[in-house]
């Protein structure tokens, strides 16, 4: 029964539209709930011409010197990291190079594309706010190291950081209940009265070190075993907002967090 969920949701992964991939999911769906099969652990355990496998996708993040670009990048491997996604970053911030499951690739993309939109709105306003509370902050710099006013340079990027940390605290959340939904779910006895047990969390990491396996081995394969320096974008400089960070975090709480309208799921 694994094997043929495993088969459905290949073909739902695919499907050269949408009502076919919608169709196949759907199905497959309904026997893993008959039988108390988990949909990861049928993916997983199929076999391996049957699996995805890891891949590589180049994420375009803009064009070079635009200042929004750090905090694009830095929003995209939040949300890829809750999607066992990894992520090598280029030092000017223009692209990520993304390792992962076509289908976890593409539910950070769908994700990421909608709350770039949002940050990037929510961020606008705050900063063209004539009555925002970061208008009448003061606070070092550390450039200068200086007792500066917040600039709407700093206000933005405060903003953008406090966004990206509970966007990031959210899908944690999300991951974590899923685990725990998906773990009581196999411990109930199958249709057929046996238990199946098998914890999503090691599954889950099973999927994150063969994701981790596959990025390096591909970047050994092109630049040898040196690894890569850190990525500096997100460095922090410059004046900083407390009440814009806040701000950034209670706009987080508003967006709406869904990305695999792809599959109906």
């Amino acid at each position: 029964m694994i094997e043929r969920i495993a088969k459905l949701i290949a073909l739902a992964e695919n499907a050269s539209t949408v009502a076919e991939a919608e169709a196949a999911f759907a199905k497959a769906q309904a026997l893993a709930s008959k039988y108390a099969i988990d949909l990861e652990v049928a993916r997983l355990q199929a076999q391996p011409k049957e699996r995805q496998t890891p891949v590589q996708r180049i994420v375009r993040i803009g064009e070079k010197g635009k200042r929004a670009n750090p905090n694009l990048v830095m929003l995209y491997t939040t949300i890829g990291r809750a999607n066992d996604v990894r992520c090598l970053v280029a030092q000017d911030s223009t692209w990520v190079q993304a390792h992962g499951f076509p289908s976890d690739l593409d539910a950070t993309a769908a994700l990421w594309s909608a709350l770039a939109v949002t940050m990037t709105k929510f961020a606008d306003a705050h900063v063209k706010d004539k009555s925002a509370a970061w208008r009448q902050e003061v606070t070092y710099d550390w450039n200068t190291g200086e007792q500066k006013p917040v600039s709407g340079q700093g206000a933005r990027r405060s903003f953008n950081e406090g966004f990206n940390d509970r966007i990031g605290e959210r899908l944690q959340e999300a991951r974590k209940a899923s685990i725990v939904e998906a773990d009581e779910a196999q411990a109930a006895p199958a249709a057929d009265g046996r238990n199946l047990p098998s914890s999503m969390a090691l599954v889950l990491k099973d999927k994150s070190a063969e994701v981790e396996k596959h990025m390096w081995a591909e970047y050994e394969r092109r630049h040898g075993k040196r690894r890569p320096g850190s990525w500096r974008g997100n460095r922090s400089s410059g004046t900083r907002s407390s009440s814009a960070e806040s701000s950034g975090r209670a706009a987080a709480n508003r967006a709406a967090l869904s990305g695999r309208q792809a599959l109906g799921a």
